[in-house]
């Protein structure tokens, strides 16, 4: 798997991570896709995603989180919080036809940060769990409920993903 190592694909510089990602698309994307359990889960983790992004829509999350981000002493979606990503992470978002590019570039907030909110369809388990005061004293406690529902369940599907395309990889731990 072109010696790859869990190193490689999780505890590398972000850019690194975008490179590995991309070049393992490159590699195995048309194989990855014709694997019918991975094709069944992608299907499903897309799903899934469309209706978190309708309940953070409906919320106007991305809107907010923009707003937040371009102040000047930022947001939640920092540069630190762009090294939660993974490269697997990553190439889920590839496979499901996402443009994954850095947004920006300026040493202070998240490279996957654009006006829309964030650029990326499959996100870090931490920027999908966490939500910030703003959002929890707006949001109404039937929106947060179905926030959490919508969380959980792509959060479980990018992580069986995530299971299928490591095993199909046979990625190493050294």
């Amino acid at each position: 798997m072109n010696n790859l190592t869990i190193n490689d694909l999780y505890f590398s510089d972000v850019a690194t991570k975008l490179d590995h990602a991309r070049n393992l698309n490159a590699l195995y994307g048309s194989g990855l896709k014709k694997n019918k359990k991975l094709s069944a889960q992608l299907e499903q983790l897309q799903e899934l995603a469309m209706a978190m992004r309708a309940q953070m829509a409906g919320m106007a999350m991305f809107q907010r989180c923009s707003q937040c981000g371009s102040r000047p002493e930022g947001g939640c979606c920092s540069l630190y919080m762009a090294n939660e990503t993974d490269a697997i992470q990553l190439l889920i978002n590839l496979l499901l036809g996402q443009d994954v590019s850095f947004q920006r570039d300026d040493d202070f907030e998240c490279y996957f940060l654009g006006e829309q909110g964030c650029s990326l369809l499959c996100k870090p388990f931490f920027c999908l769990n966490y939500n910030c005061l703003e959002i929890l004293e707006r949001a109404e406690s039937h929106e947060l409920r179905a926030l959490e529902k919508a969380t959980g369940a792509l959060l479980q599907a990018q992580y069986g993903a995530e299971m299928l395309i490591l095993e199909w990889l046979k990625v190493t731990s050294q």
